[in-house]
């Protein structure tokens, strides 16, 4: 680079480097007045001096990346987690990072320390100071349900009372299905998807009353299920429950669970439903059954041979015989005696 001119006790700006660097290296700061300088002055950035002054230009090792060790938490409200950042490659020369939140008003960050604040989504994003490198962090807060105080204790009576019961009807209401009776807000599961049966490869949808936009998260089995494993979309909330997922579930019914922000803008509302899951059917135990149901009907079919359904005429035909026999040999003798007289 040629020389430049600065105009003593006025600001002059660093320029840009345009020094080829060092192979694996590149340009960070400008040293003032010689290399090992404590005086660093970043390029674009002014400096005021005083004298004939060189200035050095400073090589490092450039951050090719950055990643976090937590892709996504769930925290309840008021609690904390820690996100460590590693910036790559492990010698860089600059590691300096920011921390921010994309909604402050569900989790904040400093350096690291998430700290859940309300019920909701928020995205925690760490940046390097070198070359804006990029990782993220998904943090669910899930309200905390009130406290119910204890209903205060009544001393025993001594009266008795005697109340005679007529009853009005015989109906037994019953709950709207995939609605939780202590849930009054309205907010109901209004389809829910047919037995699922491992193997079929194929999604499960659950559709929530409650508005998209106040979607947060969805619970199996009272947890929180990673937003990886389904997808969510307005009409009025669908989730759908990808088939990886739905594998690592036991047959049986799981519970489901919806949760939105409330529209007052105070807590949740959740849908509730079920999921049934049912094993797979083992083909060579289909294939077995078949074949001996297979057979049995051949043995139904089979025509009736002589030793079972001939054995009864035959046995009259021998009667028959015998007695026919029986009275030959009685009138020979007859006729022989007659013969002797």
């Amino acid at each position: 680079m040629a020389a430049d001119t600065a105009v003593a006790g006025a600001e002059f700006e660093l320029p840009t480097c345009t020094f080829t660097p060092p192979t694996g290296k590149q340009f960070m700061t400008w040293a003032i007045g010689s290399a090992s300088s404590a005086t660093t002055v970043n390029a674009g950035s002014t400096y005021t001096f005083t004298a004939n002054t060189t200035v050095y230009a400073i090589w490092g090792i450039p951050v090719t990346g950055v990643s976090l060790d937590k892709s996504s938490i769930t925290l309840n409200e008021g609690d904390t987690d820690t996100l460590t950042a590693t910036v790559l490659p492990v010698d860089a020369t600059n590691k300096n990072v920011t921390w921010t939140s994309s909604n402050e008003a569900v989790a904040t960050v400093a350096d690291g320390v998430v700290t859940s604040i309300a019920a909701g989504q928020a995205t925690i994003t760490v940046k390097t100071e070198d070359r804006n490198k990029t990782a993220t962090c998904t943090v669910t807060v899930i309200a905390t349900p009130p406290t119910t105080p204890p209903s205060p204790t009544t001393p025993p009576s001594t009266t008795t009372t005697t109340t005679t019961i007529t009853p009005t009807s015989t109906t037994t209401p019953t709950p709207t299905t995939g609605t939780d009776p202590s849930d009054s807000s309205g907010v109901k599961m209004t389809q829910q998807p047919p037995a699922w049966t491992k193997g079929s490869n194929e999604s499960a949808s659950f559709t929530s009353s409650a508005n998209f936009k106040d979607f947060l998260y969805v619970k199996v089995d009272n947890k929180v299920v990673d937003e990886a494993n389904y997808d969510a979309k307005e009409g009025s909330t669908i989730v759908t429950f990808k088939p990886s997922f739905l594998e690592t579930l036991s047959a049986g019914k799981h519970p489901v669970e919806i949760v939105s922000a409330s529209g007052s803008g105070h807590g949740t509302v959740s849908a509730h439903g079920t999921l049934e899951i049912k094993a797979q059917v083992d083909p060579e135990e289909v294939q077995v059954t078949k074949s001996s149901d297979a057979t049995t009907k051949a043995s139904d079919a089979t025509p009736k041979t002589g030793e079972n359904s001939g054995y009864y005429p035959w046995l009259a035909l021998m009667l028959i015989s015998a007695c026919g026999i029986i009275l030959l040999a009685r009138r020979k003798r007859i006729l022989q005696e007659k013969d002797k007289i």
